[in-house]
């Protein structure tokens, strides 16, 4: 009605639509508002055209004029015992609420007024309207006043729900945390876990998850630990329990797939002590509603029965992973989990592999089944029919998460093997180098302590990080080095190799040599690897594919400096550089050049 039933409204905005400046614009809105001023303030005109007139000043509030002299009219309609125009009033609450005081208590007496009027239609109106508003004390109290005794008494599935979306509002103010608090709200929640109506279910959870959340921040979600039992008796009644019928709501075969993993990831909230010592025997119930969800992925093979299994045994796996049950439960869940490899290739399938293996990072089994099955943490390959582009981020994601989630003292070097391998069989964005390189990083500094392969990952670090990140890398690496001989004359002896072999440096790997040479040149000399004017004369030819790069080439000029104070035969090579940078294209190179120049002479 509100599309095709109003021509008059059609004919408007047609009209507004056609006005080729703002004046002409202005002028038909200013011929409009009165039209709309005389409908609305004479008491006999039609319900249709008041309505009609309202919509139309909604629509001009929305090019930018001002329609709060018509707030009273607007508000009358929203007290209008006509359905249609009540609605049409409701309509404008948005425009009018960020106004005086005064006009938002009006509407909030309308609110409370409807909310116990006899029509279902009406209140349904209201809740749908105090769902959306946004928190306040005022709103709080209005819902705790007359939302709540909904909630505590029969009504209709829409009103059940709108209601319970409602109490969302008080999570925010201090007026309703402090009833969501008390024993009235706990015997409420309660009665709202009992429902077998799934879709009440489902609102009632949605809700419960976000006061839970709320609580949590604050390290207050013991206060709710009540409601734990009823949380269970929902799975125990939709998974366990052969007396309740769930058929008529199962999606392949799986009931409320939805529901659950929604239950399970509520209880997920709370700490694994708290879940424990809910019941005496929730430990026996955790484990058989556990292994009944991994049932799910046992049986059937249809995509959309497996990704439903998927999201309730995940959501599952996450809880139980962290409480205390026994070995071989854990073993039994990663058998299961590692035997869909040579099942099912599907994406969904191996995301589902990834994460679970995650939550089980703790089994040294864990690490010997991808050890053995390497291949999951590869990228699709073309003949599978994957979208690549669109699904090889989170995979990688998926990928690293997982390998640094296995890591310690004794693997480490196996994990930053692994990682660097998959790094180059991806084509990484910024975002996800520096996921590399910040995993990379966290590991080398809590678990590796072989020299050399701290060597290689710093290389390996710098050649694929932006050149913001360097810093970091570079820092970690000269710590090493301060303490450590050995490190000294391998780093050495590596850079002199990479140096001789031709190829391309990248400039953070430049940066940290032009900061390690010069400090450790007497090995490098010594060796007889190579001589000091050897040395430059390679770096120069580096800085030859840098030419835009005016910072690197800063760095090289105070390496150069640096390096003729402790090589003076290099001196004659320095100087012929030199000369070259005083003609750069930047101005800061070529002053330091030409003052480096003078200072030699």
């Amino acid at each position: 009605m509100l599309q095709g039933s109003y021509r008059g409204l059609t004919n408007f905005v047609t009209e507004i639509r056609d006005c080729k400046t703002y004046d002409l614009e202005k002028e038909r809105v200013t011929k409009e508002l009165e039209k709309v001023q005389s409908i609305l303030s004479e008491p006999k005109s039609k319900p249709y055209d008041r309505i009609k007139s309202t919509l139309k000043l909604l629509y001009i509030q929305t090019l930018g004029y001002d329609i709060s002299s018509f707030e009273n009219h607007c508000l009358s309609m929203a007290k209008s015992p006509n359905y249609l125009e009540k609605r049409a009033g409701y309509l404008t609450f948005p425009t009018f609420l960020g106004t005086e005081t005064a006009t938002q208590d009006r509407i909030m007496r309308i609110l409370q007024a409807d909310l116990v009027a006899s029509d279902a239609n009406v209140k349904l109106l209201a809740l749908s309207t105090l769902s959306s508003l946004s928190p306040s004390e005022t709103n709080s109290k209005a819902i705790i006043d007359n939302v709540v005794p909904l909630l505590m008494q029969k009504c209709s599935r829409d009103l059940y729900q709108r209601a319970i979306s409602c109490l969302s509002l008080l999570c925010s103010t201090e007026t309703g945390w402090k009833f969501l608090t008390s024993q009235d709200a706990a015997h409420m929640l309660q009665k709202c876990l009992t429902e077998k109506d799934p879709g009440l279910l489902t609102s009632t959870v949605s809700f419960l998850y976000k006061l839970i959340f709320v609580a949590k921040e604050v390290g207050q979600q013991n206060i709710f630990s009540f409601l734990l039992p009823g949380l269970f008796q929902v799975l125990n009644i939709w998974l366990l329990d052969s007396s309740f019928d769930s058929s008529s709501y199962s999606y392949y075969e799986i009931p409320c797939p939805f529901l659950l993993s929604n239950v399970w990831k509520l209880i997920g909230l709370f700490p694994a002590s708290t879940i424990m010592e809910f019941n005496r025997q929730s430990k026996s119930l955790i484990s058989n509603l556990f292994l009944k969800c991994l049932s799910y992925i046992r049986n059937g093979d249809h995509s959309n029965r497996r990704n439903a299994s998927f999201s309730i045994s995940f959501e599952a796996l996450k809880v139980v992973s962290k409480l205390p049950f026994s070995r071989d439960l854990f073993i039994h869940s990663l058998t299961l989990i590692m035997s869909l490899i040579s099942e099912d290739v599907r994406p969904t399938t191996r995301y589902f592999v990834l994460r679970a293996l995650t939550e089980l990072s703790f089994l040294p089994e864990t690490w010997t089944n991808i050890q053995r099955n390497f291949s999951i943490l590869l990228p699709f390959s073309q003949s599978q029919g994957v979208d690549k582009e669109r699904e090889e981020p989170l995979w990688f994601h998926l990928s690293v998460e997982l390998l640094s989630s296995v890591c310690n003292a004794n693997n480490v070097e196996q994990v930053l093997d692994y990682i660097l391998r998959i790094c180059s069989m991806f084509s990484l964005s910024d975002l996800q180098q520096r996921l590399v390189m910040d995993k990379c990083l966290s590991l080398t500094k809590r678990f590796l302590q072989n020299e050399e392969k701290l060597f290689t990952v710093v290389v390996v670090l710098l050649s694929v990080c932006d050149e913001a990140k360097t810093g970091e890398i570079t820092n970690l690496f000269l710590t090493q080095l301060h303490g450590s001989k050995s490190l000294q004359s391998e780093s050495m002896k590596q850079f002199s190799q990479l140096l001789y072999s031709g190829s391309l440096l990248e400039p953070g790997l430049l940066r940290l040599i032009f900061l390690v040479f010069p400090m450790h040149s007497y090995l490098l000399i010594s060796s007889g690897a190579c001589n000091a004017v050897d040395v430059i004369t390679l770096l120069y030819r580096q800085m030859c594919y840098h030419k835009k790069l005016y910072s690197l080439q800063s760095s090289f000029l105070n390496f150069l400096m640096k390096w003729i104070e402790c090589h003076p035969e290099a001196v004659a090579t320095a100087v012929d550089i030199l000369k070259k940078y005083t003609t750069s294209q930047d101005l800061e190179v070529q002053i330091r050049a030409c003052e480096y120049l003078k200072f030699i002479s």
